[in-house]
């Protein structure tokens, strides 16, 4: 028999998506028949590129080597039978004159490759290959569950009919006030590919018209919700283990409707656009933009009877929205500019290059339960909520490709993150004790502490070192739109080269769309009904110390949307027509309705009203009244941020 069996099997991969190798089982952790996600789970790993790394296939080691003097060359393996041979002097003004308006500096220790005589360096060697690796990932994943329990409801007995919200209708309200959040220059719901490059083409377009500054642009940096804040500190504290909502030595009635959890993860890394130099004969555009709501409707109604009357909790929901922007210099930054190399491979676009990379990720939850409990001679507990959902994806572009890259047309970057959550916790409470329980019941009602969170991180490398062409630059270009095969050996510092005899270049005619878009949005319909009556002392094998609990738990819902973009680009970039870059975010926490109904009323309505629920025959014994009413602080009731 395997252990776990086929259910956890079945668990392991639901609502995954895996597109580069890693061990996703790793990060989870099951602890009390839940599921965590730890809090690196979706930390970006980033190459070094200084770094050296050993071959995988050889057992080798790491073995530090100098670059030759001057009046020594290299022998490259791809040139046959070419020997080395001294280098001739150069004079040191003739050279600085010679590099007058270029981009920067040779290393005038590199070797230069001579010619089968020995009479000068040999011209460099190009070839062309059509297309290039375009990509587009479209990832959609979804998540829905209908769990709308009935525990022992009496036929006829009217107490489903108690939560009269109209959920269908709440959370399209909810929805919509997320949806005008987004402005007409952003897709405001889930675009598909073609759509999303429509729309940036025309927010390139609004930007390159310029008209009225954007009322939502912001400095790169980090913001809650909607205050710009300092990063906290680069520690992992160790978080306190969790404290159980209820004592397990107490006995009485539970009920636990509420619970529920709601998570989406995605992580996308894109490199393929982390070349040295980037060389755009158009116009250059980037957007980042950050959108993220939370939207709630928790409008309790609780009625209590008892006279020991310890904990409610009505309101206690907590929204926050987390954003970040990063920028970081380009991946070779710092590097010495080397020789371009011997042998220059092409890749040829004729028109469009696209770099998509789409994540759509949805959870929808129904958990609208009802529960009817009236024993008190066992001790009962009814768990009908605590349902969770997972969406995890991760896209990852791993490899630098091209050490140039060339664009005919224009370069449209977009890198966006949409987060929305939707909650709806509206509960009806009924908790009552009388005669001989009444005296020994204590009473606890939870319907709120929900927690919505939503939290993004653009991290940018590179794409921040702007210069129009040189005449140097533009020779190059020219000669690879004429797909000359060979070429001056000047011309292999035009170009930063990687230290070695190749450079790979990608040449696009037309326009260059690299854009990575992440939506996620978690929807919870968590309307409760809970009833509760004791009219008898329980047992002493039941409750030892002569007490007795009543609690109710229908709220502490916890939604999350988690949302990584790292786009490396050019370390160095050339740019013929104009550059537009902007950073946007929109945070809202959007609190529809907080307004709680709390009685702590009278017995002896509210006693035979339950018993009705319950199908019990009313007592005869006279039931004890209760003590004054509790008012809760509830600072957030009908606020809208």
């Amino acid at each position: 028999m395997v252990p776990g069996g086929v259910t956890e099997q079945i668990a392991y991969f639901a609502g995954y998506f895996h597109q580069i190798e890693e061990v996703m089982k790793n990060r989870f952790v099951y602890e009390q028949g839940g599921i965590s996600v730890r809090p690196d789970d979706y930390t970006a790993e980033l190459k070094d590129f200084l770094a050296k790394n050993d071959l995988d296939e050889f057992d080798t080691d790491k073995i530090p080597f100098a670059l030759p003097a001057p009046s020594e060359a290299i022998l490259d393996p791809l040139l046959h039978g070419n020997p080395m041979r001294a280098l001739p002097a150069i004079e040191e003004t003739d050279y600085d004159a010679d590099r007058a308006g270029r981009t920067s500096m040779p290393r005038k220790d590199f070797p230069i490759f001579l010619g089968p005589e020995g009479h000068g360096p040999q011209n460099i060697s190009v070839t062309y290959w059509a297309g290039g690796e375009q990509q587009q990932a479209d990832i959609k994943q979804n998540n829905f569950m209908l769990d709308d329990d009935r525990l022992l409801v009496v036929d006829g007995s009217g107490v489903e009919d108690l939560n009269q919200v109209d959920a269908d209708a709440t959370l399209e309200r909810l929805l919509a006030e997320a949806k005008d959040a987004v402005p007409d220059y952003l897709p405001a719901s889930q675009a598909s590919t073609s759509s999303i490059v429509e729309f940036v083409v025309a927010r390139d377009g609004h930007m390159a018209e310029g008209g009225d500054p954007n009322p939502h642009s912001i400095e790169p940096g980090r913001y809650v919700n909607g205050v710009l804040t300092d990063p906290p500190p680069d520690t992992n504290p160790v978080e306190p283990d969790p404290v159980p909502e209820l004592n397990h030595e107490l006995k009485g009635q539970w009920a636990l409707l509420g619970g529920n959890q709601a998570t989406n993860g995605a992580l996308i890394t894109d490199f393929k656009e982390g070349s040295n130099t980037i060389v755009v004969l158009g116009d250059f555009y980037k957007t980042n933009a950050v959108v993220q709501t939370n939207s709630y409707v928790d409008n309790d109604t609780i009625e209590i009877s008892s006279n020991k009357v310890q904990n409610i909790v009505a309101g206690g929901t907590t929204t926050d929205n987390i954003a970040e922007f990063q920028q970081h210099a380009g991946p070779y930054d710092g590097i010495p500019v080397l020789y371009a190399g011997q042998f220059w491979n092409v890749r040829v676009v004729d028109g469009d290059f696209y770099d998509v990379n789409v994540v759509v990720q949805q959870n929808v939850l129904r958990d609208n339960d009802v529960s009817v409990q009236s024993t008190s001679q066992t001790h009962y507990e009814a768990h009908l909520g605590e349902n969770q959902q997972l969406n995890v994806a991760k896209i990852g572009d791993g490899d630098i490709k091209y050490d140039l890259i060339v664009i005919g047309g224009d370069y449209h970057g977009a890198n966006w993150i949409f987060q929305h959550n939707a909650l709806l916790d509206s509960d009806v409470v009924k908790a009552a004790a009388s005669g001989d329980a009444s005296a020994v019941a204590d009473q606890s009602v939870s319907t709120g502490a929900n927690e919505l969170l939503n939290e993004a991180r653009i991290i940018n490398y590179g794409d921040n070192v702007f210069q129009k062409p040189t005449e140097d630059m533009q020779s190059v270009v020219t000669a690879l739109a004429e797909e000359q095969s060979s070429l001056s050996p000047a011309y292999g510092w035009y170009v930063p080269g990687n230290g070695s005899s190749v450079l790979n270049v990608l040449y696009v005619t037309g326009d260059y769309y690299d854009i990575n878009a992440i939506w996620q949005t978690n929807v919870i319909a968590d309307a409760d009904t809970a009833v509760q009556y004791l009219s008898k002392t329980p047992p002493a094998a039941i409750a030892g110390d002569g007490s007795l609990t009543q609690s109710v738990s229908t709220g502490a819902n916890h939604m999350t949307n988690e949302a990584i973009i790292v786009d490396v680009g050019a370390t160095s970039s050339f740019v013929g027509g104009d550059v537009y870059h902007d950073t946007i975010l929109i945070q809202g926490n959007l609190v529809g309705e907080n307004n709680d109904k709390i009685t702590f009323g009278d017995p002896s309505a509210l006693v035979p009203e339950i018993v009705a629920f319950t199908g019990e025959e009313c007592p005869a014994e006279e039931v004890t009244d209760i003590r004054a009413p509790i008012v809760p602080d509830d600072t957030l009731a009908s606020i809208l941020t």
